[in-house]
This record gives structure tokens, sequence and C-alpha cells, in this order.
């Protein structure tokens, strides 16, 4: 944000050269016209320059938000694959996975999706929404389900018994 107030007070800079008080002193009217003929194209290209640098800058703002919306979602994954082998149901896997992200929630299965957006192209950290059951999915069509063969956290494909209902991408708090 700071490099756009930047560029943009250069512009501005640049734009209040269009409007220089003229010396009293004859001129030529000529000369005039070149004069002002010159700062519109400085002035045009200061702008030009400056909405370049604006659109680049855009770009790096808008690549920065998708690195961290990345690192949140392997965050939530990392947490679920850190649990691998703990004795809890699948809520409490999911529970635990997002406190890893300052997300403090806990309930039925189904109640997972008022935290994010359906998705269609999960990514690591979705959470997973089965009919009666939740897990975390971790990538490459795998997931972490916990409250597995014995109440054990696993890793294991999406497909289960449990009929799949959709993929949760978790909104930052």
């Amino acid at each position: 944000m700071k490099k756009i107030k930047t560029i943009i007070a250069r512009a501005a800079l640049a734009a209040s050269m269009i409007l220089p008080v003229m010396p009293a002193s004859p001129v030529m009217a000529a000369e005039k016209e070149n004069t002002k003929t010159r700062l519109i194209e400085v002035v045009t290209d200061s702008m030009s320059t400056a909405h370049e640098e604006v659109k680049t800058v855009q770009a790096q703002m808008r690549q920065k938000k998708a690195e961290e919306a990345k690192n949140f979602g392997q965050k939530i994954a990392d947490a679920a694959i850190a649990q691998i082998g703990v004795g809890q149901d699948c809520t409490m896997l999911v529970t635990n996975s997002l406190k890893a992200v300052g997300i403090s929630f806990h309930g039925a299965p189904a109640a997972y999706a008022s935290l994010g957006d359906w998705t269609s192209d999960p990514q690591p950290g979705d959470v997973i929404v089965y009919s009666g059951h939740v897990a975390v999915y971790i990538g490459n069509g795998r997931a972490i389900h916990g409250g597995w063969n014995g109440g054990t956290t696993a890793e294991w494909s999406v497909e289960c018994s449990n009929p799949l209902v959709g993929y949760i991408r978790v909104r930052r708090p």
C-alpha cells in the first residue's frame, strides 16, 4: 500500500508541473505552446509509468495473498498429520488441526461447514465433510481421519464408507 501511495504522489507531482506560473515577460506564443506540449508529455509519461508500477504492485499483492492462503491451509494439514496415531474421534482431529491457525471450534461433523466456503478444488487443509464424519484433506486424494480403525487417527484416501458431502475451504479468523 505504501508503494502505491508513493507512485500516486510522484504522478501528482508530475501533474502539478502542467500548471506552472508563466513569467510576466513577453514570451513567444510558439515557445509557450512548446512548453505546454512538453509538460503534457512529461505528465503523460509519468502517469503511464505510475499505472504500470501500480499494476506491478497489485500483482505482487495478489501473489502474496495466494501464498498466505496456501500456507494457511498447509498449517492445518500439517497439524492433522502430526496427530497420526492419536486416539480421538474425527471431530477432535479437525478441532485440534484448526487450533494450529487460531480457530477455536468444536461441533458435529456437519457444523464444520460453517467455517468456510464449499469448493470443488480441494487443497491441503480443506475440511472434508461426510455424512456423519469429518476429516482434513492433505493433498493427492489423501486425508487424515480421526476415529479410524478402533479410534485412531490415520492417513487414508478421501474415500470412506460415509458418503462425501463436500470440501470446505476454511476462512481465516
